[in-house]
């Protein structure tokens, strides 16, 4: 259990970016707290499990053998017309999950259908969630469908996913994402990850 606490909390420490402070992962009781300090975007969120492992990639992690994926979009990317800046919520997010989809159905070279669902948050705010069956394009593929779940995040939007390989597993992972965002606290300028460990460790 020590080598995996020491592993997490490497996984992002050697990125280093413009700012003083760093990304990295803290173990938590219930599973793992990402802190993520990239430019302009700045934010914690727990992931709960019995068993995470990072994946190769950043921002990757198989969660209790299912993997889940956190990722964020600048609102810049796919809000290019000066009338985009008067856009409430709803409406970035569903800019947002066009793009992506047009994204997507380029990379796969496969026509998409995209169902969508609107989740009433607390405070007023609305999550999209929003998902389509995974076209077969390889023969070791296992993934059957891929949903999403996405909020926006001051001049971002955060996009977490969850691949199935089973469909009977998408209701729990739609909760397994919604209680995950539950617990993103964003914020305005960079994140201590020492204070955030110290922190952690009184909660526990």
């Amino acid at each position: 259990m020590k080598y995996l606490a020491i592993l997490l909390l490497l996984l992002f420490a050697t990125v280093a970016f413009a700012q003083d402070e760093q990304s990295g992962m803290i173990k938590t009781a219930k599973g793992v707290l990402v802190v993520w300090n990239e430019p302009g975007d700045y934010f914690t969120i727990e992931i709960k499990g019995n068993k995470i492992t990072p994946g190769q990639q950043s921002m990757f992690f198989e969660v209790d053998g299912k993997i889940f994926q956190i990722q964020t979009a600048e609102k810049k990317l796919f809000l290019k017309n000066p009338a985009d800046k008067a856009l409430d919520n709803k409406a970035i997010l569903a800019a947002h999950r066009d793009w992506e989809w047009d994204y997507l159905a380029g990379v796969l070279k496969r026509e998409l259908k995209v169902e969508s669902e609107w989740i009433d948050l607390a405070g007023g705010q609305q999550a999209l969630a929003w998902s389509y069956d995974m076209p077969k394009v390889a023969d070791t593929q296992t993934v059957k469908r891929q949903p999403y779940l996405t909020v926006v995040k001051r001049d971002h939007v955060l996009v977490l996913n969850r691949a199935l390989t089973d469909l009977a597993d998408e209701r729990d992972a739609k909760l397994f994402m919604l209680e995950t965002l539950l617990t993103l606290k964003p914020s305005d300028k960079p994140l201590s990850l020492q204070k955030a460990s110290e922190q952690v460790k009184k909660d526990n």
